[in-house]
Formats: C-alpha cells, structure tokens, sequence
C-alpha cells in the first residue's frame, strides 16, 4: 500500500512542538509516511509547493498492524501548507498522507 522503495528522506518536513522523535519520507507532493517513535502530542507535516490540494491522512498501528483515519488540519504556511495531527497515544505510530486521486 505504501510506495516505501521510492520515498525520499525529508526530515525537514515535519516537526513536533512535544520531546517526541518524527521523521519523514516522502514522494513531494504525492505521499508523505512519517514516523513518530514514543510520546503523545501534535505534529505538523509541511507539503512543499502545496497548493491547498487535498490529502487523506491515516495512522498505522506498528503493534497491531491496522490502519485508521487521522484527523487532521490543513492550511496555508509559507511556500506550502502544513497537514496539523495528534499521535492517538503514548506508542510508535506512523502516519501516512497521500494526495487525493484526481486532484493535479
């Protein structure tokens, strides 16, 4: 389901406000996977060139193997926008953001 083989390393593109590990991979501007290794709080993915395009979120659960839609806020923020979240709990998560189908 996730195009892992050809993501990209972009640490720059997400950011926590809370002491918690994040860090992102992605294919810009078509699929963002981020991994959030231990603690609870928000996080911002940043969609450099983003026009307002729509993006579906979904969490993974590493411990039980099932995915789940996020919830999620999205806005204009620089040169991009940046897809806002809050990790379900206190374990390892990975949040996968990819662009709409038919969206250019």
């Amino acid at each position: 389901e996730v195009s892992w083989w050809a993501l990209e390393p972009h640490p720059e593109w997400v950011s926590t406000p809370v002491a918690m590990s994040a860090y992102c991979a992605a294919l810009p501007r078509r699929e963002y996977l981020v991994y959030v290794a231990g603690g609870q709080g928000p996080l911002a993915v940043f969609i450099a060139g983003s026009e307002g395009e729509p993006y579906a979120g979904r969490w993974f659960n590493p411990r039980s193997g099932r995915w789940r839609d996020a919830e999620g806020a999205y806005a204009p923020y620089g040169s991009g926008w940046l897809w806002h979240a809050v990790t379900p709990d206190e374990a390892d998560w990975a949040l996968l953001l990819r662009r709409a189908e038919g969206s250019s």
